[in-house]
């Protein structure tokens, strides 16, 4: 799907708490899931897209 609909249509979602497993455990999960993936399109995956669809996001966890 990654390469179907690029990186920058696309955002991660955990389902947390819902999913079975820890918050921690799904994030792992997904990233191993997407080891093909350049750090660009896990940046668009895991933040830029969160923040054009939410836009009072300011920055993104994982740039802390």
């Amino acid at each position: 799907m990654l390469r179907a609909f690029g990186a920058n249509r696309i955002a991660w979602g955990s389902n947390f708490p819902t999913n079975a497993g820890t918050l921690a455990g799904l994030l792992r999960t997904s990233l191993e899931a997407l080891n093909f993936a350049s750090s660009d399109e896990l940046d668009a995956v895991f933040c830029d897209t969160a923040e054009k669809l939410y836009p009072a996001l300011t920055r993104c966890a994982t740039r802390a």
